[in-house]
C-alpha cells in the first residue's frame, strides 16, 4: 500500500511540474553526485577537524598522526579518490546511457512519424493513380491518352520525391542499412535502361547504354542500392539535359581472385555545373544555380542520397562538369564476384522489371477476397483485375474478411495491413489458424502502403505469399496473381 502510494506521489510531482522526464533525471543524477561529495568532505573533516579535546579517531585508539606516520593517510585519500572516480564513471555513464536512449526513442518516433506519413500519403495516391491507369485502359482517346499519361509521369514524381524524402531520413539517423546478397549484373543495368528510357523519349534524347563485355556475370553487393544509385544519376542527366544525349558505361577493375570495382560513368551533354557550384552538387537542402534550373523539379536530396549511399558501401563519387556542355559522373564500387564468367554482350531486354501491358492472362471460375478498409482502394483492386476474368469479393475490414472466408473458398486473398480494430497480420494469422478453415492455406498477398525497406522480408518472414507495394502497378498486380495461381489460367 504504502509502495503504492509513494509510486502515486511520484506521479503526481512528475505531473505538477510539468517537467521532462530527461530533465527529471538529469536532476537526480546532480543531487546523487552533491550528495556523495558532500558525504566525502564529511568524512575528510572528520579526519582532521578536532572535537572539543580529541579527534572522532580517539574512539578508535587511533590518532591522525600515528594514521599518517603509518601511510594510512596515504591509503585513505586513495580510497576515496577512487570513489570519486568510480562515481564520476557511474555518472557519465548514465549519462551516456540517458542520451542514448533518449536518442534511440527519437529515432522510433521518427521512424514512426515517416511511416505514417508514408502511408497516409501513399494511400490516396494509390486511389489517384490506381484509377488513371483504368481510365487509361478504357479510353480511347488520343486527348484523354494524353492527359492520363500526364497524371501518371505526376504521381511517378511525387513518389520518388516521397522516397527520397525517406531515404535521406534514414541516413540523417544512421538507420539506413546495406543488404548484401548475390545478383546479375546484366539484370540490373538492364533494370536500370527499361525504367530510364522512356523518360529519355520523351525529352527526344539519345540514351547509349555501353557495358564492358568482360563484367563477371554475378557479384556480390546490395543491388538495390546500387541500381538506386545509377537511376538517381541518370535521372539527374536526363533532368538537366534539354538536347544532346546521355550515356550510361558500366565496367569493372579487378582488385584481386575474388575482389572488383563496379565502375558506373554517366556522361551527359547538358546544361552544366558552374566552377562555384561543383563543390556543393552533393549538399543536402539545396539546389544548385537555382537561377539556372528554377523550372526543374525535384528535392534536392537524390545526389546527396547517392554519395552517402556510395560511401556506405565503400565507394568514391567523383564529378566534373563545364557549363552548357554537359557534366559526367564517376563511381566506384567495390563488389565481390561470385562468378568471374564474363557478362557478354548486353542485352537491354534482360530486366526483372520488363512487363508488356498486354500480357493479360484469363481466368474464369477463379475467386479472390480484397480486404481494405478504403473503399477507393478496393475499386482500384477490382477495376485493375477485372480483364482477367477474375471474381472479386471485397471486405472492408479484418472481421468482415475472417466472417466471408468462413463460408467462402478463395483462390487468392489481397490484404492491406493497417485497418482499424483488426490489422491485416492479425487478421492473415486468425485465418491460417483455423486447421479446418476453408482459407486456411490460401495464399495470401500484402497489398500495402508500407513500402519502407525490409517490409516485404517482414511480410514474407510472418507467411505472406507476396508483397505489393502502394500505390498499385497494374502490370506488378497481374504479374503477382500470375505466379500465385500457378497455371489456372489461359493466356490471351
Amino acid at each position: 500500500m504504502s509502495k503504492q502510494k509513494s509510486m502515486t506521489t511520484k506521479t503526481k510531482f512528475r505531473h505538477r511540474s510539468n517537467l521532462p522526464e530527461s530533465v527529471v533525471r538529469d536532476i537526480s543524477l546532480r543531487v546523487y553526485e552533491m550528495l556523495v561529495l558532500f558525504a566525502v568532505i564529511v568524512c575528510v573533516s572528520a579526519f582532521f577537524l578536532p572535537h572539543e579535546n580529541a579527534s572522532i579517531w580517539d574512539t578508535l585508539k587511533f590518532t591522525p598522526e600515528e594514521i599518517l606516520n603509518k601511510r594510512t593517510g596515504l591509503m585513505f585519500f586513495g580510497v576515496f579518490a577512487v570513489i570519486i572516480l568510480v562515481q564520476r564513471i557511474i555518472i557519465f555513464s548514465r549519462r551516456q546511457q540517458i542520451r542514448y536512449m533518449e536518442a534511440r526513442k527519437k529515432n522510433q518516433d521518427t521512424n514512426e512519424f515517416l511511416t505514417t506519413m508514408s502511408h497516409g500519403i501513399r494511400t490516396p495516391i494509390n486511389g489517384i493513380m490506381g484509377l488513371n491507369t483504368i481510365i487509361g485502359r478504357k479510353n480511347k482517346e488520343a486527348a484523354i491518352e494524353e492527359y492520363v499519361n500526364q497524371i501518371q509521369r505526376a504521381g511517378d514524381s511525387l513518389i520518388s520525391n516521397l522516397d527520397e524524402i525517406l531515404d535521406f531520413s534514414k541516413i540523417e539517423q544512421n538507420s539506413i542499412e546495406i543488404e548484401e546478397a548475390e545478383y546479375n549484373v546484366a539484370t540490373m543495368i538492364g533494370d536500370c535502361y527499361q525504367l530510364m528510357k522512356e523518360r529519355a523519349n520523351q525529352k527526344h534524347l539519345q540514351f547509349d547504354v555501353v557495358c564492358d563485355p568482360d563484367i563477371p556475370r554475378r557479384l556480390y553487393g546490395d543491388s538495390m542500392r546500387i541500381r538506386q544509385i545509377i537511376l538517381n544519376i541518370l535521372s539527374n542527366a536526363v533532368k538537366y539535359t534539354t538536347q544532346g544525349s546521355v550515356r550510361l558505361e558500366v565496367f569493372s577493375d579487378y582488385l584481386g581472385a575474388d575482389q572488383a570495382h563496379l565502375i558506373v560513368k554517366v556522361t551527359d551533354t547538358g546544361i552544366g555545373i558552374s566552377e562555384e557550384a561543383l563543390p556543393h552538387v552533393f549538399d543536402a537542402y539545396s539546389r544548385i544555380d537555382v537561377y539556372r534550373i528554377r523550372n526543374v523539379e525535384g528535392t534536392g536530396l537524390g545526389m546527396a542520397i547517392t554519395k552517402q549511399l556510395v560511401e556506405r558501401m565503400g565507394g568514391l563519387i567523383m564529378v566534373t562538369s563545364k557549363v552548357d556542355e554537359g557534366t559526367m559522373f564517376r563511381v566506384r564500387i567495390p563488389q565481390r564476384i561470385v562468378d568471374d564468367t564474363p557478362v557478354g554482350d548486353l542485352d537491354l531486354t534482360q530486366s526483372s522489371t520488363s512487363f508488356q501491358k498486354n500480357q493479360w492472362f484469363f481466368a474464369p471460375g477463379i475467386r479472390v477476397l480484397a480486404v481494405d478498409d478504403v473503399e477507393m482502394n478496393l475499386k482500384v483492386l477490382a477495376g485493375m483485375i477485372e480483364p482477367s476474368g477474375i471474381w472479386v469479393d471485397v471486405a472492408h475490414s479484418g472481421e468482415e474478411c475472417l466472417a466471408m472466408a468462413k463460408e467462402e473458398r478463395y483462390d487468392v486473398i489481397l490484404m492491406d495491413d493497417r485497418m482499424p480494430q483488426m490489422d491485416g497480420v492479425t487478421c492473415f494469422q486468425r485465418l491460417h489458424n483455423r486447421s479446418n478453415g476453408k482459407n486456411a492455406k490460401t495464399p495470401v498477398m500484402m497489398v500495402t502502403a508500407n513500402a519502407v525497406r525490409g517490409a516485404e522480408e517482414e511480410y514474407r518472414k510472418i507467411g505472406f505469399a507476396a508483397y505489393l507495394p502502394k500505390p498499385i502497378r497494374e502490370e506488378e498486380l497481374i504479374a503477382a496473381l500470375r505466379e500465385l495461381l500457378k497455371g489456372k489460367y489461359l493466356e490471351n
